[in-house]
């Protein structure tokens, strides 16, 4: 805490937070026709920028201004109220607080609602897992995983979720899906013991945020390792949850590694 406020002290007065770019991504993507209508945008903001407001206007009609749902870190999601009109031409301006545009789309809709989708294909490449100490919480571990994921290509504004075993949702990686992909997943829980199988659930949802069912996938480690370290685990960005219980949470964090069409 002395640190931390010697470090505020000191603070430059003159200094000022970098402006923000452009949303790294959004879906529907500038372009997108045949956008359900009841689907939902899906923004992607880095560096921190806050994304305050999205502003929707149809081409013919009032616009309407939606307020973001935070999923994570720097992502976001807008449902609109209700289902959109179809076959309309949309214009929407994603803006951050100070009312600046960090992005601005165009995209159409079609007539139907987004499909349904069955989970998808998911294979272990590589599993390690990192066991190390933390004093007073017992043995954590840091697991890395390699998943080949097959999943349905049919919906383009589909997004891949990963759970923990129990299938509670703790960090997700949001992205439009729209062909297979290898994922690169990070977790951090409990130690398992040497040679345990451990588990994860992997989810589409369709544009719509509806996953009907998640593949449940399991390996034992590959390549394990042991250590001690005393005191607390200190990843940058990311953190451990409490679970249900006041037992340890599951922390995921997502990697999107583009990979060809799986024949």
């Amino acid at each position: 805490m002395l640190l931390l406020l010697a470090t505020v002290a000191h603070a430059d007065p003159a200094y000022e937070a970098p402006p923000c770019g452009p949303a790294s991504w959004v879906g529907p993507a500038d372009g997108t026709v045949d956008v359900p209508i009841d689907a939902r945008m899906l923004v992607r903001a880095d560096g921190g920028c806050p994304v305050s407001l999205v502003r929707l206007t149809p081409a013919v009609g009032a616009p309407v201004e939606l307020e973001p749902q935070a999923l994570e870190s720097g992502l976001f999601a807008v449902v609109p109220p209700a289902l959109l009109d179809p076959s309309t031409t949309y214009d929407a301006a994603i803006l951050d607080d100070a009312g600046g545009a960090l992005q601005q789309v165009r995209f159409h809709t079609g007539e139907d609602l987004a499909p349904l989708l069955e989970a998808p294909q998911v294979d272990v490449v590589a599993l390690s897992v990192s066991h190390r100490g933390r004093s007073g919480r017992g043995q954590l571990a840091d697991a890395n995983w390699t998943l080949d994921v097959d999943a349905d290509p049919s919906d383009p504004l589909s997004v891949l979720r990963v759970y923990d075993d129990d299938g509670q949702r703790y960090l997700s990686e949001a992205a439009p899906f729209a062909e297979p992909e290898a994922l690169s997943v990070w977790t951090v829980g409990p130690s398992l013991p040497e040679g345990a199988e451990q588990c994860l659930l992997v989810a589409q949802e369709n544009a719509a945020g509806i996953a009907v069912d998640a593949a449940r996938v399991c390996a034992a480690p590959t390549d394990e390792s042991w250590g001690w370290q005393d005191g607390p685990i200190d990843h940058v960005g990311c953190a451990v949850a409490p679970g249900a219980g006041g037992g340890l949470g599951l922390l995921v964090a997502l990697g999107l590694v583009r990979r060809k069409r799986r024949a």
